[in-house]
């Protein structure tokens, strides 16, 4: 009987070693950047309008597409899935190939700089899920900005006055929010402020470790544990002295704020016109 159990667990054993093997040869010779190339290609020669522009499409190649950034010390492969970022006959097109939105890379071109200086996630990776950093189990501190706090980004090289005046609400909101209701009274900032709460001039720097999750009820990112620590303080941290008098549109917009407040500083070159940041 047992010799029996044994033979029958030995091949169950290999056949779901042989699926496993089959499974990984197949991601290593179709991974996802090159399904996503293929189907752009596919795409542009569809919409071709000219036989020119069809032959261009035809005469694409398929590889990793990286732009190398020395000063940020960082290499983003984002491209190499966002293929249709800065092609202007992709605005309708389905992510990952649709149009940058906006106009920004007008005043931020990619090959100055990339996509993770605004956006996070980890540039070196060519699949989705290690790239936007989704998930305890990619180990990755800083996936990719949700949509509602992406402006966090803008502070590490313009100041606020110029976030306001050029649209940048939410992070302006949460800059002035953050002085007119007494944030400093508790937390210091820039070396000035109390000591009831924890000093927050890196926040937006810390790795996942540093934030407490267990009673995070949305996916367990930086992101999440700062909103729903604004929502309701106790819920998530239970010593919090922090009241729970914020709406939802301030809570987004002190997360932005925090977000924004990081150790590291943009080089130079990003700061040296009106408008950037002189200093931290």
């Amino acid at each position: 009987m047992y010799k029996k159990f044994y033979l029958w667990l030995s091949l169950l054993s290999g056949v779901v070693l042989f699926i496993g093997m089959v499974y990984a040869g197949y991601r290593e010779i179709s991974p996802e950047w090159k399904r996503y190339q293929s189907e752009y290609k596919e795409l542009l020669i569809k919409n071709a309008t000219d036989d020119a522009s069809k032959n261009r499409a035809k005469s694409l190649e398929i590889d990793i597409q990286q732009i190398y950034l020395g000063s940020l010390k960082r290499i983003d492969r984002c491209t190499s899935c966002h293929l249709g970022t800065e092609n202007p006959l992709m605005v309708d097109a389905k992510t990952p190939f649709k149009l940058h939105s906006g106009e920004y890379l007008k005043d931020h071109p990619m090959d100055g700089f990339g996509c993770t200086i605004c956006h996070n996630g980890q540039g070196r990776a060519t699949n989705k899920r290690e790239a936007h950093g989704i998930g305890h189990d990619s180990h990755w501190d800083r996936p990719i900005i949700p949509f509602e706090f992406i402006q966090s980004s803008c502070a590490a090289c313009h100041d606020f006055e110029m976030l306001e005046n050029k649209g940048a609400g939410k992070i302006a909101g949460g800059e002035k929010l953050f002085r007119e209701r007494g944030c400093k009274g508790c937390h210091k900032l820039d070396g000035v402020g109390g000591v009831l709460g924890k000093a927050i001039g890196s926040v937006g720097s810390q790795p996942a470790a540093y934030f407490p999750m267990r009673y995070v009820e949305g996916e367990r990112t930086i992101y999440t544990w700062l909103k729903e620590h604004f929502d309701d303080p106790r819920n998530i941290v239970i010593e919090s002295e922090m009241l729970a008098k914020l709406t939802d549109e301030e809570s987004n917009f002190l997360t932005t704020f925090v977000l924004s407040l990081r150790s590291e500083e943009a080089p130079k070159k990003y700061r040296r016109i009106k408008g950037m940041r002189t200093t931290k």
